[in-house]
């Protein structure tokens, strides 16, 4: 299992609670923090499908290449 911080989860939640506490600061209205808030979960989604494609396709070559390398020589 991912340590907590390297998770999408994690990015997400904390760049949600960060637009919140520059709302509760004044730096943004409300509405504007609403629409912070659903760029930062739209990012995390992003984030997240490009992060499973990227370990799926090593994931493949990996297992690939292992084949490549250690299959027997065909001997004829």
């Amino acid at each position: 299992m991912k340590s907590g911080y390297r998770t999408t989860e994690f990015w997400v939640t904390l760049g949600i609670q960060l637009v919140g506490f520059m709302a509760l600061l004044g730096w943004f209205t409300p509405d504007q923090a609403n629409a912070l808030t659903e760029a930062v979960v739209q990012m995390g989604g992003i984030a997240a499908m490009l992060l499973t494609a990227f370990g799926y396709n090593k994931g493949r070559s990996e297992v690939k290449s292992n084949e490549v390398y250690n299959r027997p020589e065909v001997k004829q």
